[in-house]
């Protein structure tokens, strides 16, 4: 446990966040159960607020790394851990020369930026009397579509 410790830290994780990741593989839970969990308090008790609000900054962080992600709607919102934070978790052992997994790769951010030049070209030709106009605003509705698809995709394997 403490190399898995140690190797966390290198992901400037600290000990609560390892923990509450610890406590999310494979389960869903709220920040209530957590506190519970890990500090044995209850919402009775006198200290249960200082635990809740010290579980609920190490969730806030983790959500803002990727790591742990909750439903944008509903009352009681569990946290659950994020296919990113798997596959960092499940690479701990390899060597820190190691690539990371990217959430966004270079061909994604090509077909964005594609995308965006075909816009531009759309909007400026708009007016000429070139026989290709046509040709750009097709263009650039088609490669739009597939960047929307795209974001759609990466924003699901995040979530």
């Amino acid at each position: 446990m403490l190399s898995t410790i140690t190797s966390m830290r290198l992901q400037d994780l600290s000990v609560l966040e390892v923990e509450v990741l610890a406590r999310l593989v494979g389960v869903r839970r709220t920040t209530a159960e957590l506190v519970e969990e890990i500090y044995g308090t209850e919402s009775t008790d006198e200290g249960y607020r200082a635990d809740y609000y010290r579980v609920r900054r190490a969730t806030q962080s983790l959500e803002e790394k990727g790591f742990i992600s909750a439903p944008l709607f509903g009352r009681d919102k569990p946290f659950h851990l994020t296919r990113y934070a798997v596959s960092v978790l499940t690479g701990i052992g390899v060597d820190k020369d190691s690539k990371r997994e990217r959430i966004l790769g270079w061909k994604d951010g090509f077909l964005l930026v594609l995308t965006l030049v075909f816009a531009s070209l759309s909007v400026v030709y708009a007016q000429s009397t070139l026989s290709w106009t046509l040709f750009l605003p097709g263009l650039m509705l088609f490669l739009s579509g597939i960047s929307v698809c795209r974001i759609g995709m990466v924003i699901r394997s995040v979530i």
